[in-house]
């Protein structure tokens, strides 16, 4: 792994932070383990499930994990 992922999530959170935003939303697909880990590596907590958020083969509808991640100026 290069680091390329978290940097640009640093980069979003600083510009954000400028722009004086405070919270980050995000959605996950359930069976994105490696996305979900990710973020939960980089501060994010998981808030919710939408059921039945995300298509895949067959018609089958799998659920999106939502993630918060607070954003603080003293962390600039």
């Amino acid at each position: 792994r290069q680091g390329i992922g978290s940097h640009l999530l640093t980069t979003l959170c600083e510009y954000l932070i400028k722009k004086n935003i405070t919270k980050l939303f995000l959605e996950v697909a359930e069976d994105n383990n490696p996305g979900k880990n990710f973020y939960i590596r980089n501060g994010f907590i998981f808030l919710n499930i939408r059921p039945q958020y995300y298509p895949r083969k067959e018609n089958k509808l799998i659920s999106a994990y939502t993630f918060l991640k607070e954003l603080d100026k003293n962390e600039l």
